[in-house]
């Protein structure tokens, strides 16, 4: 989408792109665990947001639904 390579690891913030572009991508190592989120501009927003949680954790949404995977 004329954006330059980028490199997503497990430590990396997730990735925005248009998914109404043209988009590539090469697997460097395997395997991965993916997850794709995809709303209609306009007509709704999402935000999503990697944490690694090891111990009983507190999660505050401002959001009116919430998906935890």
């Amino acid at each position: 989408a004329g954006r330059p390579a980028a490199t997503v690891t497990k430590t990396s913030a997730p990735l925005s792109f248009p998914a109404d572009v043209p988009t590539q991508a090469a697997l460097i190592a395997g395997p991965i665990t993916d997850l794709n989120v995809m709303t209609r501009r306009g007509r709704m927003t999402h935000a999503v947001d990697r944490l690694v949680i090891s111990a009983s954790t507190d999660i505050q949404s401002a959001a009116d639904a919430t998906l935890i995977l």
